[in-house]
């Protein structure tokens, strides 16, 4: 068999994977997204736009405009060369003016280089004259990485990016030229910090100019007659970041649009019983935020939250929905932390989109991210114990009328001499894109259906908001077996085929900036397909304790590859590693994740299960290595050796259905590339479509031993080829 590398001319030994972001973020909240945005894509008018998003085929690739079909929530900076001014009226109004451009280079030393280690601000006493800031004089500042200026201390700026909600629900006073957030893409560097006072003002500088991929540099000038100007010199690849002006958010007036009242004590009570009264509605209230379109959900219950009464191992939940799928999450932990998942976002660590205080759970959500924006909807809350335990509900009738006026705005566009209540906001973001809205448009202009391919794998030439959290993502994928997960309503055999969508994020960004990284991510979405979704028989109890947060081995798995691609040593592109005994009880790691292992080749029906050696987990290694993904490379662990064989596997999860004899070994998968609006492919963007093709489909083959291949291309009448061979 002769080894093809694509674009490298020549073999070499794998390295270790390493990349900054988490590589996969596949999992059930990912599919629960893309059906928010299918539901929401529906009730809007432009849904027609899925009918005319421009689509061509090009030798065998689909090439596709990004539009709002396939992105939304997508807005890019357009202040850059610009100065902004806002002067005071009264403390919760500004007016604007755009002024000749105002940028003051610095020229003294930087205040602070930031790294991202120790304190994310620096505290700055005005010598001069004090600012005025909403009415009060202002003699210390605080000066965040996050390129904010604060009145007191601030914590960590949350979310994935600053969208219109979290520029709404700031809770403390914060002015920014462009505030960005904890969720800083490895490839932008942390900014440099100036501060200079002249003139009677105090002008603070960020300055982020040695990132790989990214760069900045922005400016805000206080004056200490109340006028602000915010300053835009450049943003290299910046397409995010939002200029906020904000006095906090309890200062937001509230209108009632729903109150909802409900029996306390008529709940079930939970395992632990203290947790009765925290998952026992009193009371729901829907309210209008500052006559905008923001609104705030107050959750009360029968008593206050107390997370130490939650089991350790345990938490509460919380969710509001509105429509079938418009849900966000709000989870409090026995430790008191939160995490939060808005609607149509992943999960985030102590968001400001939603909190308790008391017996009170608060979301935020802007009216106009849900499936329903104006007029009447299904509304909902829900209570629950862990992920699915239920213990109180209420529901009913929601009917939502046109905001007076959004809470955002166009900065750019706005007149001079405009009054702007407070917190003004003009959020850019990257666009939200979903692959199974790139599939439909396919599969609406094309003969083909989900019986016709198993994967679709979607690229894109710019940035999407999937930099913040993930290198790419499988979803919606059902390949109709058995014996290879739990048993479920959404997958298996007597379940609908679905061919997996993948979003492979950005050509030639993070793991897809070499040959070998972008084989290792391709391999592994499509993985997706059929891992890693198992579970064992330890002891006479059902376990996950080869998988035990993710769709992803743990890092202390021995998964050595069955069959090479680049290199020796290699192990499953899925997770884990290849573990080596040494004579003195310890294991030797390495971490070159490449292929497949016997394991992955069964529950892809590749494998026979009397083909499939036992293998084991390190259980307390020293040094510990983590629940899911892949450990460090090259290092020494000692532990404990658990043996695991694929009996164990069986008898958990029942046979493999089909059986090898009868699985398919010849599998579709097709390749798009998404462009800006209004930008066709360069030619170098055409050849690395072509060259990923060609890598997937040489590198599948090896990492299956030759028992399987992989076909990219599309033709009109194309079928797929023999499934059994």
């Amino acid at each position: 068999m002769k080894r093809f590398l694509a674009s490298v001319a020549v073999c070499f030994a794998a390295t270790s994977i390493v990349a900054q972001e988490p590589m996969c973020a596949t999992g059930e909240r990912q599919n629960e997204i893309l059906a928010y945005l299918q539901e929401r894509h529906e009730h809007e008018p432009r849904a027609r736009a899925l009918a005319t998003t421009p689509l061509t085929l090009k030798d065998g690739t689909f090439y596709m405009i990004g539009d709002n079909g396939v992105t939304i929530n997508g807005r890019s900076n357009d202040l850059i060369g610009q100065t902004l001014e806002f002067q005071p009226v009264e403390p919760t109004h500004f007016t604007l003016r755009h002024v000749a451009y105002a940028y003051v280079d610095p020229v003294s030393a930087p205040l602070r280089v930031f790294s991202g280690a120790g304190t994310h601000y620096v505290k700055y006493d005005v010598v001069s004259t004090p600012v005025t800031l909403f009415g009060s004089n202002v003699s210390t500042l605080y000066l965040s990485q996050f390129n904010g200026i604060h009145l007191k201390a601030p914590a960590d700026v949350t979310a994935l990016q600053i969208d219109a909600l979290h520029a709404f629900v700031q809770r403390d006073a914060i002015l920014s030229p462009l505030l960005i957030t904890t969720a800083k893409p490895s490839r932008l560097a942390y900014p440099t910090l100036f501060v200079e006072e002249r003139n009677q003002s105090v002008i603070v500088t960020w300055r982020s100019e040695s990132g790989e991929n990214f760069g900045y540099d922005v400016q805000a000038r206080l004056f200490s007659d109340g006028r602000i100007q915010y300053s835009y010199r450049s943003a290299r690849a910046m397409r995010w970041g939002a200029p906020v002006l904000s006095a906090g958010v309890a200062g937001a007036s509230a209108s009632s649009i729903l109150s909802l009242n409900d029996a306390t004590n008529e709940t079930a009570t939970p395992t632990t019983a203290s947790l009765k009264q925290m998952v026992d509605f009193s009371n729901v209230t829907v309210s209008r935020m500052n006559n905008s379109d923001m609104l705030r959900i107050d959750l009360k219950l029968a008593g206050a939250i107390v997370p130490s009464q939650i089991a350790a191992g345990d938490f509460l939940r919380y969710i509001i929905v509105f429509g079938q799928t418009g849900s966000a999450f709000f989870d409090v932990r026995p430790d008191g932390t939160t995490q939060t998942a808005g609607i149509g976002q992943s999960f985030v660590q102590n968001d400001n989109s939603a909190s308790y205080f008391g017996d009170t759970v608060t979301f935020y959500v802007q009216q106009s991210t849900l499936p329903v924006q104006i007029g009447t909807t299904s509304f909902s809350a829900i209570a629950r114990v862990g992920a699915s335990r239920t213990f109180d509900s209420i529901s009913s009738n929601i009917t939502l009328a046109t905001p007076g006026h959004t809470s955002v705005q166009d900065l750019s566009a706005i007149a001079d001499g405009t009054s702007l209540e407070l917190p003004i906001s003009d959020p850019f973001t990257l666009p939200t894109l979903s692959p199974q809205a790139a599939w439909n448009v396919i599969k609406s202009r094309y003969p083909i259906t989900d019986n016709d391919i198993d994967g679709i794998a979607v690229y894109q030439t710019f940035y999407t908001d999937l930099i913040f959290y993930a290198g790419a993502y499988s979803a919606n994928g059902n390949a109709q077996v058995d014996g290879i997960a739990l048993p479920s309503s959404t997958v298996g055999s007597t379940v609908a085929k679905r061919a997996n969508v993948m979003h492979m994020n950005t050509l030639g960004y993070g793991w897809n900036a070499t040959d070998q990284l972008s084989s290792h991510v391709i391999m592994h979405e499509f993985g997706h397909r059929w891992l890693y979704f198992i579970r064992i028989l330890e002891s006479g109890s059902v376990t996950s304790s080869l998988n035990p947060v993710s769709a992803h081995p743990a890092q202390y798995i021995d998964t050595p590859a069955a069959f090479h691609v680049f290199g020796n040593d290699e192990a499953s592109v899925m997770g884990g590693g290849s573990f080596t005994p040494k004579s003195d009880g310890t294991f030797s790691v390495r971490a070159a994740n490449f292929g497949y292992s016997w394991t992955d080749l069964y529950l892809m029906g590749l494998a026979d299960p009397n083909e499939v050696p036992s293998w084991f987990y390190v259980a307390n290694s020293n040094p510990a290595l983590g629940p899911e993904y892949y450990p460090p490379d090259n290092i020494s662990v000692s532990g404990n050796r658990i043996n695991v064989d694929v009996q164990q596997v069986v008898s958990a999860l029942g046979p493999r259905k089909p059986a090898r004899a009868e699985s398919p070994k010849s599998f579709r998968v097709l390749f798009v590339l998404v462009t800006d609006d209004g930008v066709d492919p360069t030619p170098d963007q055409i050849a690395s479509m072509k060259n990923l093709r060609k890598l997937f489909e040489t590198n599948f083959n090896f990492a299956t031993g030759g028992r399987a291949e992989v076909h990219t291309d599309y033709a009109l009448g194309a079928k797929r080829r023999g499934a059994n061979h």
